[in-house]
C-alpha cells in the first residue's frame, strides 16, 4: 500500500487516561507525554492521542472493596509493591 498522508489525516485520535502513555503498534515501544494541549502523536505510525481524565464518580461500598476502583492506571505497579512488602513481613 503506497503511503497516503490523508489516511493519517482521518484516523480518530485515541483516547488515553493517564499523562505518560506507550504505543507499539508495528514498531518498537516509545513512550510519550502529552503537550500542553493534551494531544500527542507517534512519531513512528503517526497515530494521534488525546489525553482525557477518567470520570471519578462517589464510590459505592463495593467499588471501594474492589482494588482495580482503588488503584485505576496504576493498579498492576501498586500491587506488586504490596506483594513485596508482605513478603519483607514474612
Amino acid at each position: 500500500m503506497p503511503w497516503n498522508p490523508e489516511h493519517y489525516n482521518m484516523m480518530k485520535p485515541k483516547i488515553i487516561h493517564t499523562k505518560t502513555f506507550s504505543c507499539d503498534d508495528d514498531h518498537p515501544i516509545v513512550y510519550y507525554t502529552f503537550d500542553d494541549n493534551n494531544k500527542a502523536m507517534c512519531d513512528y505510525c503517526a497515530t494521534k492521542f488525546v489525553y482525557e481524565p477518567k470520570k471519578k464518580l462517589k464510590p459505592t461500598q463495593s467499588e471501594s472493596d474492589d482494588p482495580d476502583y482503588r488503584y485505576g492506571d496504576f493498579r498492576d505497579e501498586i500491587m506488586a509493591v504490596e506483594r513485596l512488602k508482605q513478603k519483607e513481613k514474612l
